[in-house]
């Protein structure tokens, strides 16, 4: 029998495990509603030429980020479960911070040289400037956000989630409609808020901080070096696969036309990939941990299951209420694009079973695999593009994009056999069809009778449909497979 001191500590972390997770839920929620009210605003307060220079700077940046800043959260996330300690912990982030702080110094030099030598539209140059600055406060509160994450404090980081988040928004229309900042507000209120977070950390953890710089010392630590490049090739891949074809459409369109296809991409981003983030955020520390105990465990299992169960009836939802979604988000400037949508959001959920397996690669030792296939996929994205965008609308790019994440999985599928077929999807995937099958016919009746409501109106009714349908037919599944993850 359970002794009273056995049964309080589980009560007790039964309940610190549903508060971690009751905050984490509403820290993400609101990360998706403020992206998601940021898209109707910026359609309203900018025109699709600024959207697309805006569009533009961001797919600079990023390379810059990934090239020089971005492998430091991959580093940290793949080592950090290799040890115990909070000692340890912070060696391994002292052993990071000075090629950190090197590299940094080296991307703002090539940033403004390239900005002084090849950019010749001043409004862009500002954006990149702005631009690069808020990346760089965003690389290093991820750093605090993965202290946080590490130690399970989820409840501290879904209050500084939520507070940058809100106070990001508001400061953005502040410096907009007050300031007369235009576009570069949104980069503005980005690095503003950052900062202040950054700011107050080190003074609410300066005993952290002078740890850290104690055990400070330059070292190229073989392992770290050797995993921090690979990983930084295999991030440079795969954000030519998300945003390369933005410097194409760029090229052989116009900024009007990446301005559209940016936004429609965006909202698949916004609307399903940050929840596909949020799902990551939440069991992947579970699930990288359970791959240091074996390769095939019922927790990796589970998660891949559960992935798929939560995430196809999400992506056939907003593919049925496409129309109804768009319509309702953004002016009508940016009507008439809806496949880019589509295709993304398909694309998106496609890399999402795919980052599961490539995730599972690194840790067994095999992220040699995965940057091969990444070049050689990123690559032919490029060549397909390029030949297609000189003849098709720039509506091409997202079908792209969508192929060459299926011909990533297909080729993640083969290296990772073994584990596929012991997925047991049968249950999963006849419960996706019944409800499924159920809520489009349902949806058909709506279309038919409710065509007086207004558009808010019908999404919210078909929200709620959609989820009393899939919860009834399809919550014994995911109780189930909940149950199974190992969430210590």
């Amino acid at each position: 029998m359970m002794n009273s001191t056995n049964m309080n500590f589980y009560i007790n972390r039964l309940l610190e495990v549903q508060t971690n997770f009751l905050f984490f839920s509403f820290a993400q929620i609101v990360l998706v509603v403020v992206g998601i009210i940021k898209i109707p605003l910026y359609t309203h307060l900018f025109q699709p030429s600024e959207i697309g220079q805006y569009s533009w700077a961001v797919a600079f940046i990023s390379y810059i980020d990934i090239i020089f800043l971005g492998w430091v959260n991959s580093t940290l996330w793949r080592f950090v479960y290799t040890i115990k300690k909070t000692d340890s912990f912070l060696s391994l982030v002292a052993h990071i911070m000075p090629i950190f702080l090197i590299v940094s110094v080296i991307a703002i030099s090539i940033t403004f040289i390239f900005l002084n030598l090849a950019i010749l539209d001043p409004i862009i140059k500002r954006l990149i400037f702005i631009g690069f600055f808020s990346i760089l406060s965003q690389q290093i509160l991820a750093i605090i956000f993965f202290y946080f994450h590490a130690y399970k404090q989820f409840k501290k980081w879904s209050i500084i989630i939520i507070f940058q988040q809100i106070c990001t928004l508001i400061l953005f229309l502040i410096l907009h409609l007050f300031f007369n900042f235009g576009i570069f507000s949104i980069f503005l209120s980005s690095l503003l808020l950052n900062t202040s977070i950054i700011l107050t950390f080190l003074l609410r953890y300066f005993s952290l901080l002078k740890a850290v710089i104690k055990k400070i010392k330059i070292s190229f630590k073989g392992t770290y070096f050797k995993y921090s490049s690979l990983s930084i090739i295999i991030s440079l891949c795969l954000l030519i696969l998300n945003n390369g074809d933005r410097f194409l459409i760029f090229h052989l369109k116009n900024e009007n036309d990446l301005g559209l296809y940016s936004q429609y991409y965006g909202l698949a981003s916004v609307g399903f990939f940050s929840a596909v983030q949020a799902f990551n955020t939440y069991f992947g520390p579970n699930y990288n941990s359970a791959l240091i105990k074996s390769d095939s465990s019922p927790t990796n299992l589970s998660v891949v299951e559960l992935y798929i169960l939560i995430f196809t009836p999400f992506v056939i939802f907003l593919i049925i209420n496409n129309e109804t979604l768009i319509s309702f988000l953004f002016n009508k400037n940016f009507y008439g694009y809806n496949s880019v949508f589509i295709w993304a959001l398909i694309g998106f959920y496609v890399y999402g079973i795919y980052n599961l397996l490539e995730v599972r690669m690194k840790f067994l030792n095999q992220i040699n695999k995965v940057m091969s296939a990444l070049i050689f996929i990123s690559l032919l994205n490029i060549v397909a593009n390029y030949i297609f965008l000189s003849v098709f609308e720039f509506k091409i790019s997202s079908t792209i994009s969508f192929l060459s994440y299926l011909i990533l999985l297909l080729i993640a599928i083969g290296n990772n056999y073994t584990f596929i077929k012991e997925l047991k999807l049968k249950k999963v995937i006849l419960g996706i069809i019944i409800a499924s099958g159920i809520y489009y016919l349902l949806h058909l009746f709506l279309v038919q009778n409710l065509v007086s409501f207004s558009t808010l109106g019908y999404l919210t009714i078909s929200t709620i449909l959609a989820l009393l349908i899939y919860y009834f037919v399809l919550y014994k599944i995911f109780f189930q497979l909940l149950n199974s993850i190992d969430m210590k």
